[in-house]
């Protein structure tokens, strides 16, 4: 993708919330030292290698730097009950 480094971050943002194999809308992107940056926290580690796959081809030639972070969920011992 071309265009202003603004406007290729903000595309970024709105694939990855809307790509089924990242479905998080919490992830930022920004361009810094020409580079595309993706910051956040995904539920899955199958989620943050789909931010390489988006951002391929969402802006293909540029670098993404992938920083998202795996949540950490505890298991949970006992089954929640919703009443």
């Amino acid at each position: 993708m071309t265009g202003p480094d603004p406007y290729v971050a903000a595309h970024l943002e709105e694939a990855l919330a809307r790509d089924p194999r990242v479905a998080e809308q919490g992830l930022r992107a920004a361009v810094e030292d020409g580079c595309i940056v993706v910051r956040g926290t995904v539920s899955t580690a199958e989620r943050r290698a789909g931010i390489d796959a988006v951002g391929a081809e969402v802006a293909p030639g540029r670098q993404v730097r992938n920083e998202a972070e795996v949540a950490d969920y505890p298991e949970r011992p006992v089954p929640e009950v919703v009443v």
